[in-house]
């Protein structure tokens, strides 16, 4: 396919054990992002040795996408760089997920995800304050409808939604959703608020979950959207294009 513009993410694990944005590079104009030591301009982008996710950023006219090509992370699947050797470079492939058509319904669902305290975990919960993706999924097949960010309080928001169920997805790097959120919508019923999630270590828990005390334990880890960057190690080539993933 044609190289598209956007920035390549590479997400490995930081020194608190949370996965996190370990270098980033925008594509060239073939729509390749190459992560190596570049002794002329003075520049290192390696990527450490184990395994690291691989993300281009979204686009106006498509979804944040993971290797192999799926916009959600709990389908993305890790590359694994075993070798520091240059010559010998691992190197992947992407393809774009395109955004959805836009809706023409009437309904509305909104929410707000929520970063917990670890001195209570929901009552004391404050928002995220990063934008975050947020993706509606149709209950029957799971495909994605549409998509909306966070804003600074962390609250999202899905207007003209057609009548129908729903799955509200938060997608953040590293984390799982427990139980992704049902929404109907019906003409008696047109508006659905207060789809709430609240992010605890490594898990995203909807609201009428993570209600419950929580243990100290399980608080500790709190989800860090910002974390330390692991120094790298070993040499490695990560190219990117929108064509047939494969790797």
């Amino acid at each position: 396919g044609n190289a598209v513009s956007t920035t390549i993410d590479v997400i490995g694990k930081n020194i608190d054990g949370n996965w996190t944005v370990v270098a980033s590079q925008e594509v060239n104009e073939n729509g390749e992002a190459v992560f190596e030591q570049d002794w002329e301009n003075n520049t290192d982008t390696r990527v450490f040795l184990g395994d690291c996710y691989v993300k281009a950023r979204a686009t106006d006219n498509t979804l944040e996408t993971y290797y192999p090509s799926t916009p959600i992370w709990a389908s993305a699947s890790p590359v694994s760089i075993e070798s520091d050797n240059t010559w010998d470079p691992k190197q992947v492939e992407i393809n774009l997920q395109p955004v959805p058509a836009p809706m023409t319904g009437s309904g509305v669902i909104e929410g707000t995800v929520y970063s917990a305290s670890a001195n209570n975990a929901r009552a004391k919960a404050a928002a995220l304050h990063t934008s975050i993706m947020v993706y509606l999924l149709d209950a029957q097949t799971s495909e994605i409808v549409a998509q909306a960010n966070t804003d600074e309080d962390g609250r999202f928001r899905f207007e003209n939604v057609p009548y129908g169920t729903y799955k509200v997805l938060p997608n953040i790097d590293g984390c799982t959703v427990s139980t992704p959120v049902n929404v109907e919508l019906t003409a008696e019923n047109p508006i659905v608020s207060d789809v709430d999630y609240t992010v605890i270590e490594d898990e995203v828990i909807p609201d009428g979950i993570c209600s419950t005390p929580h243990s100290d334990a399980s608080v500790q880890g709190i989800w860090s959207l910002s974390g330390y960057q692991q120094a790298t190690r070993g040499l490695n080539i990560i190219r990117y294009s929108d064509g047939t993933a494969r790797k």
